[in-house]
């Protein structure tokens, strides 16, 4: 079975360009948000390719080789039983029981069969010995494990709930949502760190903030921890990467800036705005709704940033 990388955590938190970093080598390849697939696939979603999906190169002939030619009812069902298994899976409190999780599996067969003949597909298609998905909830990272026990790498991308509020904000133009936001920040996070840790080495807590500040050396740690091998030529400088896309077949709701660029020179900085002063109403929300986990995952988290 293929080896599979589950980036999880929240949006806004860079895991796009963490998946392509992680897939520049032959032997991996992009899923992209696996979990939108069905939904995409349903809108013939541009893909990266610069074709619709219905015409790419990987994706036409996985989906026609998984549910055959003009089977569209029956990716619409595969849609609509990944809905009901991440629901169930939310609703399983325990993630360690093996009975539970036998439950589960047993239950959500016509999600995870043909969830598993997709993954096989797309390694046969691709040559690809290691799959990247960025799909961010932890029930997708469960689906995988539930599939190929033994074959999943946990990758929990944190960052600062205060910088994701205000990202999320600035994204939709609303600050509406700031306290349901960062009460799904506070969600994954929960599970992840009761889950995570008991996949021992299998699992990995990568802060936005120390992938930032220093990319050349945080993805060579997740390389070698994910058995990856890193192009030589992936940073010219520390702070700077040269991605290809000959090999990306990414669809939305993947980071729309991200697929309209496209660029193959990218600087990585951190992102600092959200700590403008002007953005406090959403510092104290956060901070209120993502207590007391992220003073954990952030013991030096202050109150009041000053500004940048």
């Amino acid at each position: 079975m293929t080896r599979i990388v589950a980036i999880s955590g929240s949006g806004r938190s860079g895991s796009t360009l963490l998946s392509l970093l992680l897939s520049q080598s032959d032997r991996a390849f992009n899923l992209g948000q696996h979990r939108h697939l069905p939904a995409a696939w349903r809108d013939d979603a541009p893909c990266s390719c610069d074709q619709p999906l219905h015409g790419c190169t990987v994706y036409a002939p996985v989906m026609d080789a998984v549910f055959g030619p003009r089977a569209e009812s029956d990716i619409r069902a595969f849609g609509a039983a990944g809905r009901r298994f991440f629901k169930a899976a939310g609703r399983t409190r325990d993630w360690h029981d093996p009975q539970g999780l036998d439950r589960l599996r047993q239950a959500h067969q016509d999600y995870l069969a043909p969830l598993a003949r997709l993954v096989d597909a797309i390694a046969d298609a691709t040559g690809a010995e290691t799959l990247i998905d960025s799909s961010k909830t932890p029930e997708m990272a469960l689906a995988f494990h539930l599939i190929a026990p033994g074959e999943l790498l946990l990758l929990n991308l944190v960052r600062d709930p205060r910088a994701v509020a205000v990202s999320w904000n600035l994204k939709k133009g609303s600050r509406r949502d700031t306290f349901s936001n960062a009460r799904k920040w506070l969600q994954r996070q929960k599970r992840l760190s009761d889950w995570g840790p008991a996949l021992g080495a299998r699992f990995r807590q990568l802060r936005y903030e120390d992938f930032a500040a220093a990319p050349e050396q945080q993805i060579a740690l997740v390389h070698d921890w994910a058995g990856l091998v890193m192009p030589p030529a992936l940073f010219p400088e520390p702070d700077r990467a040269t991605l290809s896309w000959g090999r990306q077949h990414l669809f939305p709701p993947a980071n729309e800036k991200v697929l309209a660029e496209r660029k193959s020179d990218v600087p990585i900085r951190p992102s600092m705005g959200w700590r403008d002063p002007g953005h406090s109403w959403e510092h104290r929300i956060a901070l209120l709704a993502t207590r007391p986990l992220a003073r954990q995952i952030y013991p030096a988290l202050e109150d009041a940033p000053p500004p940048s």
